[in-house]
Parts: structure tokens; C-alpha cells; sequence
């Protein structure tokens, strides 16, 4: 068992904006996305942000979300696999623990 740098209520949480633009690939896709403070070796957790997404775009904006399968941090962002190009842009929640 590894232990955990931080407590959740220490954690550092950031925003990534996941654009339908920029996807590369043929399956995986791939697209990294800005998160200026991460590192390589961080550890973190995503979720899906929908705090500024009205509810007529919430099914569409889960859809494009459950396509993502992994994440990496890198050195600035957040390389994101995906099984298709989401055609929904939405927001990520990274806790960087």
C-alpha cells in the first residue's frame, strides 16, 4: 500500500477545460489538456465538473465525459485516452493529492 502525500482536505483541486478539438489518434484518442501546476510524478483524481452546465446539456456533457478511460498528469497538464472523440466539451475537476 502506498501512502498518500495528502489529506483530501489538503488536496490542491484545478479546472481543465476538455475542447472536441485537438484529438489525435485513431482509437485510442488522445488530447492533453493545460493544468499549469501539475507535475508528471502527481498523483491525482478527476471527476467531471457540471457546476456551470445547464441542465439541458447535462446527458450529452456525461456522455462525452464516459469516454475518457485514463488519465495521465504531465509536466503542465493532464493527458486524457479516450475510446472516441467526445463531441461535447466539458470540464474536469483535478485533485492533485
Amino acid at each position: 500500500m502506498h501512502a498518500v502525500d495528502k489529506t483530501l482536505a489538503d488536496a490542491d483541486s484545478y479546472t481543465a477545460a476538455v475542447p472536441i478539438t485537438g484529438w489525435t489518434g485513431t482509437g485510442p484518442f488522445t488530447r492533453t489538456v493545460t493544468v499549469a501546476a501539475l507535475t508528471a510524478d502527481d498523483k491525482t483524481l478527476i471527476d467531471l465538473d457540471l457546476s456551470a452546465t445547464p441542465f439541458a446539456s447535462v446527458a450529452s456533457v456525461q456522455n462525452a465525459y464516459a469516454l475518457i478511460y485514463r488519465a495521465e498528469p504531465v509536466a503542465g497538464g493532464l493527458t486524457l485516452y479516450a475510446t472516441a472523440v467526445p463531441s461535447t466539451a466539458f470540464n474536469l475537476t483535478v485533485v492533485v493529492l
